[in-house]
């Protein structure tokens, strides 16, 4: 089993790997992003069986180990430890129960685990003209396919930030214009 972590590992979820909430254990997973902490840097984890397995020449990266970056990721990796973990799934709930107690008819659906929530909107609104009004509010997301807004903090947000990107978000949201998707 080979799993994908370069957006959701390394702390990401409120676990050191997303995998860990569904008590799996993968053969192979892949790490990027998080783990240069802002510098380019990419790696695979896997069991020793693979380890075996994988001789000189049969594994190429593009953003392979130099002393850098390598030295950006112990760092990243020393730093995150279960007291950050611990705070970066309540930071996440907090955030989650407070975009759920908004109860705004627009959403569809909002998931995610710690830090990394998705917002679904109804059918009919456009996820990047709703970040782009996020933009002009001073709130940068991501979007993912047509519907859904990624809401990615930084693992250092606080509570009063928070609140300050709740409040924008309702503003962005409430200002949208109603769709009716009733034929």
């Amino acid at each position: 089993m080979i799993l994908d972590e370069v957006q959701c590992g390394l702390g990401r979820t409120g676990k050191f790997f997303a995998y860990q909430h569904a008590g799996i254990i993968p053969d192979i997973v892949t790490i990027a992003k998080g783990l240069g902490n802002g510098i380019p840097i990419g790696a695979v984890v896997c069991t020793k069986e693979i380890g075996e397995q994988i001789k000189p020449g049969n594994h190429g990266s593009t953003f392979g180990g130099n002393p850098i970056a390598v030295s950006a990721a112990i760092e990243v990796v020393e730093l995150i430890d279960e007291k950050l973990l611990k705070e970066i799934a309540k930071l996440g709930e907090t955030l989650l129960n407070s975009l759920h107690s908004l109860h705004l008819s627009k959403i569809k659906e909002i998931r995610g685990k710690g830090l990394m929530i998705g917002i679904e909107f109804n059918e009919g609104y456009q996820a990047k003209k709703i970040a782009a009004k996020m933009i002009e509010e001073g709130v940068v997301v991501g979007t993912s396919g047509d519907a859904v807004l990624r809401v990615l903090p930084p693992f250092i947000i606080s509570d009063k930030e928070i609140m300050k990107f709740l409040s924008r978000f309702r503003k962005v949201v409430e200002s949208l214009p109603e769709i009716n998707n009733k034929n």
